[in-house]
């Protein structure tokens, strides 16, 4: 008895019409070639990688710097000012053993003045600066345009500052400050402007 079974070709499937190109693109998955070139997103993630590493290895570099006491006579753990550490502090960690001297040539590289009482800010903190910065300007145009006084405009300013956090971190701490500057430079321009009306 033969127990050999006979295959028999399976029918093909039946194709499908084609998707007209508006429905594939938002077909989940289906990647659109004309919108986005393959090579865009990948090196995208990559600058923003770079970018990331490089400021950590900053906020790490900050934070060794900060684990020796500096000649400004702030203590480890401590930053020397609002803005940043003094470049003796980085100095003292590098003689300490606390960074390597690549980390400090990395610091040293970032200056335009070489001196010990140069103040290097890690740039989380820069960044946090220059959005607080950026969110006064937003802010306190809007209410100029909107006629608002500069009393009016101090005392937003004030409340917005007044929320801050009692300990705030490095990062909050810096918003803050640039907050806070650009906030007194405009709401002066503002009083200036008024007594000259």
């Amino acid at each position: 008895m033969n127990t050999a079974r006979q295959h028999s070709p399976t029918p093909a499937p039946a194709r499908w019409p084609a998707q007209p190109p508006d429905v594939a693109a938002r077909t989940p998955g289906h990647r659109n070639e004309e919108s986005t070139p393959p090579s865009a997103a990948p090196a995208d993630r990559t600058q923003r990688g770079v970018q990331a590493d490089t400021a950590q290895r900053a906020g790490d570099r900050a934070r060794a710097a900060r684990s020796v006491r500096c000649p400004c006579r702030a203590g480890p753990g401590v930053p020397c000012g609002p803005a940043g550490d003094h470049l003796a502090r980085y100095l003292r960690a590098e003689q300490s053993g606390a960074i390597s001297r690549q980390s400090l040539h990395d610091v040293i590289a970032g200056l335009d003045v070489i001196a010990p009482h140069a103040l290097i800010q890690p740039p989380a903190e820069r960044a946090a600066y220059t959005v607080g910065a950026e969110t006064a300007d937003q802010v306190i145009r809007a209410q100029m345009d909107a006629g608002m006084t500069s009393g009016r405009i101090e005392a937003s300013a004030e409340s917005v500052l007044g929320g801050r956090p009692g300990h705030p971190t490095p990062a909050s701490g810096a918003f803050y400050r640039g907050y806070g500057d650009i906030a007194a430079t405009y709401t002066r321009e503002a009083r200036e402007l008024e007594a000259g009306a």
